[in-house]
């Protein structure tokens, strides 16, 4: 069973999150993310959404370091997180069609630590949006969309939450609009959740996806 990110095809009906959410009060707090199959993506796309991931994470006091490799000490919270297939626009997709752009594992009612994020149709959704813009800023916009996805997923796992809000980051599906906006961010409501309900996380702990 899994926590489904789905993406919102209608672009005509879209809610915006114009300003950014109100103050909480941070925890400094550690969040490891080890990455899994980052090799095959472009390093401009994963520097991009990792300051997105930074930024939509720090009102809540975290300080997000981001592995390809697991061969030291982890201090604080450990997140698994693989790209299956590659995350860039352009990319031809094939096999079945599907709508979820990411998923993560939950089990006996709780969210696991490990995510999926499934570019093929995160590929479907923006490449058209982003067919005009030069390569260098498309594929850090596409990035700043990868980090908002991310964030999305993280917030299902920061907070052992299995639904979702009424907008923002943490709510159920997304357009390329929202992905590509320059200002789309957590509710309040989403921060305080994520802030209150965060226990730490010493290690992965085994499950599976759908």
């Amino acid at each position: 069973m899994s926590a489904r990110l789905f993406a919102f095809v209608c672009l005509s009906q879209f809610a915006l999150c114009s300003s950014l959410p109100g103050p909480v009060a941070p925890k400094k707090q550690s969040l490891v993310v080890f990455l899994k199959g980052s090799d095959a993506q472009d390093q401009l796309t994963l520097l991009s959404m990792r300051e997105e991931v930074q930024k939509l994470l720090a009102p809540i006091g975290y300080s997000v370091e981001f592995r390809t490799k697991l061969n030291g000490p982890v201090s604080g919270h450990l997140v698994v997180t693989e790209f299956k297939g590659q995350c860039t626009s352009g990319v031809e997709s094939f096999g079945p069609e599907r709508l979820d752009l990411a998923t993560t594992t939950v089990q006996n009612g709780h969210v696991l630590p490990f995510s999926q994020v499934h570019c093929p149709v995160v590929s479907r959704l923006l490449t058209s949006s982003l067919e005009n813009a030069p390569a260098g800023l498309r594929q850090s916009l596409f990035g700043r969309s990868l980090g908002r996805i991310l964030a999305h997923e993280f917030f299902h796992i920061l907070a052992d939450e299995c639904g979702h809000q009424s907008e923002g980051i943490a709510k159920s599906h997304f357009s390329a609009r929202e992905l590509l906006s320059p200002h789309f961010s957590f509710e309040e409501g989403a921060l305080e959740r994520m802030a209150s309900t965060v226990a730490p996380i010493d290690a992965p702990r085994h499950g599976s996806s759908e």
